[in-house]
């Protein structure tokens, strides 16, 4: 009679599917957010190169036509001026933007002569500055520029966030740049 009884319970278990979609949903839910969050961090990065991108270039373009120095009072161009320029642009997708900005202006004598060396990156979690150059030139001189955000993404353990190469502080870097000749000023 017990036997009878096992029977009908596996019987009755077997017709039952009342959680069915729970097992579906906690085998590929893990596969999906992993998806969907990284199509979201995909589209925030690359707004945000875009951003740098953009703005880097129409900062140059006030280097190389002369008039970014003449703004200023004593007519000198800093690299904290540049980058407080860069910041006042982007700080909206780059929270703390001017510590984790680096600008590198290097002159060089030909299109053909840019730096082969990576972009040197600072980043706000190390008290210590990179020394970069930050040489706007004069007239008529050919300039490489160079910018390194680094920033932190939302899912860095899913997705995308695997596939990107980190820094040391598990932060991403984002580099830009650019070369421009100076007008004849």
């Amino acid at each position: 009679m017990r036997i009878i009884r096992l029977a009908q319970f596996f019987r009755k278990l077997e017709s039952d599917i009342s959680g069915v979609s729970t097992v579906e949903l906690a085998i590929l839910g893990p596969v999906f957010f992993a998806l969907l969050f990284s199509g979201f961090e995909m589209g925030i990065l690359y707004t945000r190169m875009v951003l740098l991108d953009d703005t880097l270039t129409k900062t140059s373009k006030l280097i190389y036509i002369g008039t970014f120095a003449e703004g200023l009072g004593d007519g000198t161009l800093t690299a904290s001026d540049f980058e407080e320029s860069i910041c006042d642009k982007i700080s909206l997708l780059f929270p703390s933007c001017e510590a984790n900005l680096t600008v590198e202006l290097t002159p060089i004598n030909t299109f053909s002569d840019v730096p082969d060396t990576d972009a040197v990156c600072h980043d706000k979690d190390v008290p210590i500055n990179p020394a970069v150059d930050f040489d706007p030139g004069g007239g008529s001189t050919i300039v490489f520029m160079r910018a390194c955000m680094t920033v932190s993404i939302l899912t860095p353990g899913a997705g995308l966030g695997l596939a990107l190469p980190k820094t040391d502080n598990d932060r991403y870097q984002l580099i830009s740049s650019t070369t421009f000749m100076n007008e004849p000023f």
